[in-house]
């Protein structure tokens, strides 16, 4: 199973962010009590799936406010709630010019609650929720990001957006299978103005090793068993 270091290391790496960084982003969610903790050696901490997504949200949520507001952005983003994409099909009328209408025919999209893994989610969940079903989904390898063609074009995004108009994404394109796109957004949108504004993203490229160091939660047993037998 995978330790607290073993996380930090994994997503400074993929993130492409330097460790001494994460280290300080991981140490404000442990002592607000957003990353796992426990002892020292048999005892010492196993990070779990939820903490890999609350570090990732700290780091890619946290802009000009800086470390110190790490566990204040993980509750923040881990608020925002799913909200629903109309179709474009929706949005079809007897108005609608025959251009668009034929344009819209050929649009091809997935309800993000069908996506492999995605289905336990209920339509009020959070975008914590869905950060972690994906990165769970990966992990049980019911998405898979392996190219088996030149033709394949499997990815995943993740983006953040802030401070004026708090909201994020997660984008999900898999083999024959059309995109699906998550929205979340506050409820209660009230929120400070800022003229300083960003938006941050990661994709699969980072999702894909944490899934796997946490993966070892699930080898370790199974190699046991091989040695008891």
């Amino acid at each position: 199973m995978a330790t607290p270091g073993q996380l930090v290391e994994c997503v400074a790496s993929a993130l492409n962010v330097p460790q001494a960084t994460v280290v300080l982003y991981d140490r404000v969610l442990a002592e607000k009590g957003l990353r796992s903790k426990g002892g020292r050696g048999k005892s010492a901490a196993k990070v779990t799936v939820e903490d890999a997504a609350n570090l990732l949200i700290a780091i890619a949520g946290t802009s000009s406010g800086g470390i110190a507001t790490a566990a204040r952005t993980v509750e923040l983003y881990s608020g925002l709630r799913y909200q629903k994409r109309s179709s474009w099909k929706d949005l079809i009328s007897d108005e609608t010019p025959a251009d668009l209408v034929e344009a819209a025919k050929t649009i091809q999209e997935t309800d993000f609650l069908t996506v492999p893994g995605m289905e336990g989610l209920g339509s009020n969940h959070s975008f914590r929720d869905g950060l972690v079903a994906l990165i769970e989904a990966v992990r049980q390898q019911k998405i898979s990001f392996k190219k088996r063609e030149a033709s394949d074009w499997a990815r995943a995004y993740v983006s953040l957006e802030g401070p004026s108009f708090i909201d994020a994404g997660i984008s999900v394109d898999l083999t024959n299978y059309p995109r699906a796109y998550a929205k979340y957004e506050l409820r209660d949108n009230k929120v400070e103005y800022s003229d300083l504004n960003w938006r941050q993203t990661f994709s699969h490229r980072a999702i894909l090793p944490i899934a796997q160091l946490l993966g070892l939660e699930d080898a370790q047993p199974a190699k046991a068993k091989n040695r008891a037998a």
